[in-house]
């Protein structure tokens, strides 16, 4: 994940930020946003440690989507090792994030 999103000179997050809105959360026990444009997020991706006791990527996940109430989402993108150790699975919430018709990219 953090290759992809700090690859010298690919600008991936900030091509994202002139298009979108973007929103970066970190999710293990709880969902923490950590960052609302590039500048803020790159360096909390290049600090990010796995320091969470458990890991409830569906619950993290669905906390997200229901707090966009009612704004538009353009999508989801989830980078994970998909190890969900407590709460609902990725692929539970996966279904709630169809029904409410926001696109999930999940790559674990």
């Amino acid at each position: 994940a953090k290759s992809l999103l700090l690859r010298p000179r690919a600008g991936w997050l900030e091509q994202m930020e002139q298009r979108y809105n973007l929103k970066f959360y970190l999710l293990g026990a709880t969902a923490r946003v950590q960052g609302v444009s590039a500048d803020s997020i790159e360096p909390r991706v290049r600090s990010a440690e796995p320091t969470q006791v458990t890991s409830r990527l569906g619950d993290g996940l669905q906390t997200i989507l229901e707090a966009q109430r009612g704004r538009p989402t353009a999508a989801v993108v989830l980078l994970s090792d998909g190890v969900t150790t407590e709460g609902k699975s990725i692929s539970e919430v996966a279904h709630y994030a169809r029904r409410k018709q926001i696109p999930s990219y999940i790559n674990v």
